[in-house]
């Protein structure tokens, strides 16, 4: 594959990462590296807490919001590993 494929399949990567709750979005790609089996791809992400509970007048509120960074390896095409760092709430 080649550079933009491997860069949309880490973020499809780490947004899908958080799960039922919860929703991350990749913010920002800081750099892409070619390697000899692929790719890594490094770059920022924010991670909110989805609609979880209601108060007394039946508002929906939000848990947390946090901030990380992310490295994705590419390798044949395929997203082989995903490090995340700085996401304290979601250890």
């Amino acid at each position: 594959g080649n550079s933009r494929q491997a860069v949309n399949q880490c973020i499809n990567g780490v947004e899908r990462w958080s799960g039922r709750y919860s929703r991350s979005k990749v913010t920002e790609i800081k750099d892409i590296d070619r390697t000899r089996r692929g790719y890594v791809v490094k770059g920022k992400m924010v991670v909110k807490d989805g609609w979880r509970g209601r108060d007394r007048y039946d508002r929906g509120y939000e848990r947390g919001y946090d901030k990380g960074r992310f490295t994705c390896y590419v390798e044949r095409g395929r997203v082989v590993d995903i490090d995340y760092r700085g996401l304290d709430k979601w250890r």
